[in-house]
């Protein structure tokens, strides 16, 4: 099986050796994968930025040699660094509808919100402007996850989209579907289209 593992986001726990096991066991063990990766990397900044409802963390202080450690960890195909993005006034009458309808939690955390669909999109990117094979599937996962369990890709519906069930609320933390399904998929680009 050909797997594309696309990566985004705060590279966040690198040092923490329960993340990336978790993704060799579960992909790299047992499947022919190629790393897609985005990642933030604040050149100024001593912290990442995280959103209030993060409330475990005490500390979210950026390690040394971070695109080493992301190299030596996932060897990416293509990866790509950005700094601090400030996204005060993209999509403002989304902002308008999410101060309007839902709470303060998510209205307060935009910027961080933002920045999320932006590195996801942006990875997505990176995998369809230098893929160079056909994938079987594709896993979009963060640097942070901790895999507990993948099913098995031969079950697997191809045109259909899997997310993670951690919660019932915002399951941002992977994704499993077939590559065709990314062509086209711009969460950022095209987030205020439905308002």
């Amino acid at each position: 099986m050909k797997i594309a593992l696309l990566i985004y986001g705060q590279p966040r726990f690198l040092s923490n050796p329960r993340s990336h096991s978790s993704h060799k066991k579960h992909l790299f063990d047992k499947h022919e994968v190629d790393v897609f990766t985005h990642y933030w990397l604040p050149s100024d900044e001593k912290t990442f930025e995280y959103s209030s409802w993060i409330t475990n963390i005490k500390s979210n202080i950026l390690e040394k040699n971070i695109p080493k450690k992301i190299e030596d960890l996932y060897n990416p195909l293509f990866s790509e660094r950005d700094c601090k993005i400030c996204f005060e006034n993209d999509h403002l009458e989304l902002k308008k509808y999410i101060k309007e309808y839902f709470n303060d939690p998510f209205y307060i955390n935009i910027n961080n919100l933002f920045s999320h669909l932006w590195s996801f999109e942006k990875t997505i990117e990176i995998f369809n402007n230098n893929k160079n094979v056909d994938y079987d599937f594709f896993v979009i996962s963060r640097y942070d996850n901790y895999i507990e369990m993948i099913p098995d890709f031969e079950t697997l519906k191809k045109k259909k989209w899997y997310c993670s069930n951690h919660h019932n609320r915002f399951p941002d933390l992977m994704y499993i579907g077939d590559p065709i399904l990314l062509e086209n998929y711009k969460p950022y680009s095209k987030m205020s289209d439905n308002l």
